[in-house]
């Protein structure tokens, strides 16, 4: 008689390795119909020159073709991406500030002119998420290779009590900006660069700062928000009447949850009408209501491996094709190395309900909602176990075939492995009716 040896989908790094329902061990796998899988492999684009550090990425469409936007805290540089390579990389912005811990957000957004623009929002929460240092905004078109336009703090209007320190988000066909003591600053309607007079809005929603905003649907109330702070989450709602040119907009705000917390302002990722976060001591997710995500398999060595010094490096995102919400996280083992970011990422798979993890060493990635493809700056995955001797960092196209394919066309061999559960089946026949038998085991593959 033929026995499978069947286990659970998932990698188990939590309790004892004699447990029976999932691999103990993995390594660049993921699970599809309960079935172990390897994961895609990577294609090479682009190698920064001159010491660029990409901390952030953003991908849009020009009419034409896909653009790549990518940050280091003084720069900001853009290329081409069409047909899986780069072209036509510079500078759009430049500072020369010298601040390690600048952080960007971008957002799309239409213009006075009806045209598409992209905001991007630079704040100082590169070490706390929780710093109130005011951000400047800076914006250029979609349709034109220009360079980036920007704000200087203090002409951002109602900005002169540091008001914009958390993020940016556009709900049409309005800017909204947002920060300290739980305050939004709302541009005109159908003028999104203007924060002044008009129908433009302040409006205070908490005491403390809001770290994360997304808009979401809301039917005949739109436009809906949901915003993070440390501890809560915010539902917003429009309870205005649209019709009313002096006052369009007005909020009925509802504290969603006052016992959440969040492990990074990074780490909220969106799929489909759920959101998920990292917590400070549990997986969250907001379906209408905040709850928690069960995860006995691996959260525990989540904790006690991730390096709460870098906790703010921590981001988040989804791979679709696959029901995947990822974290990429840092190590305690790299603690005493400022340069290394996060090199393994946890991953809830949706679809399957399960948890496992993989050693991958990226500092950023960014998703295209409208191809799915997925871009990322880090070091080669071929560099496994991480040495630093053999650093190879690039800005790679994820979900690539199997391997690692380099710039000069050189196909390398991703490591990948994984390791069943321990399997008994020397005393007692699978119906376990008690009957002693003598069995031995065959493995094929």
């Amino acid at each position: 008689m033929r026995v499978p040896l069947v286990y659970k989908p998932g990698i188990q790094r939590d309790g004892t390795d004699f447990q029976d329902q999932y691999c103990i061990d993995g390594q660049w796998i993921r699970f599809v119909g309960g079935q172990i899988k390897k994961m895609k492999g990577n294609k090479e684009l682009h190698q920064p020159q001159g010491g660029i550090e990409p901390s952030y990425m953003y991908v849009y469409n020009n009419g034409t073709t896909e653009i790549l936007i990518y940050t280091s805290p003084d720069i900001v540089r853009r290329c081409i991406t069409n047909l899986d390579t780069v072209s036509n990389d510079r500078v759009i912005l430049s500072r020369n500030v010298g601040n390690p811990n600048i952080t960007w957000e971008a957002a799309k957004f239409i213009g006075a002119d009806g045209n598409p623009y992209l905001a991007l929002l630079s704040t100082l929460n590169g070490e706390n998420m929780l710093s109130t240092t005011n951000g400047t905004l800076y914006w250029k078109s979609m349709l034109q290779d220009d360079d980036i336009q920007g704000y200087i703090d203090s002409l951002i209007p109602g900005n002169t009590n540091n008001i914009v320190s958390g993020g940016i988000l556009f709900s049409n066909p309005c800017l909204y900006l947002y920060g300290n003591n739980g305050t939004i600053l709302r541009s005109r309607t159908a003028d999104p660069l203007n924060f002044a007079g008009g129908d433009s809005g302040v409006y205070k929603i908490s005491e403390n700062k809001l770290i994360f905003g997304a808009s979401i649907r809301g039917g005949t109330n739109s436009p809906s928000f949901l915003f993070w702070t440390e501890n809560s989450v915010i539902y917003l709602t429009n309870v205005a009447d649209p019709a009313n040119a002096q006052q369009p907009v007005d909020f009925q705000r509802e504290e969603v949850t006052t016992n959440s917390s969040l492990m990074s302002s990074r780490s909220i990722v969106q799929y489909d009408s759920l959101f998920f976060w990292l917590g400070t001591d549990r997986v969250f997710v907001y379906n209408g209501i905040v709850d928690s995500v069960k995860n006995d398999v691996n959260f525990e060595y989540f904790l006690e491996n991730v390096d709460l010094n870098k906790r703010q490096k921590i981001y988040g995102y989804k791979i679709a094709r696959y029901g995947e919400v990822r974290w990429a996280y840092p190590e305690k083992r790299y603690r005493n190395d400022a340069t290394v970011g996060c090199t393994r990422e946890l991953v809830y798979n949706v679809r399957e309900n399960s948890w496992y993890d993989t050693a991958i060493h990226r500092d950023c990635v960014t998703v295209y909602e409208a191809t799915g493809d997925i871009f990322s700056y880090g070091e080669s995955c071929i560099n496994y176990p991480y040495n630093p001797v053999n650093s190879y960092k690039s800005i790679w196209k994820q979900e690539f075939g199997y391997n690692e394919v380099r710039l000069g066309g050189q196909n390398l061999n991703i490591p990948s492995f994984f390791t069943t559960p321990y399997f008994g089946f020397v005393a007692f026949n699978p119906a376990k009716n008690g009957n002693a038998i003598d069995k031995y085991i065959v493995l094929d593959q």
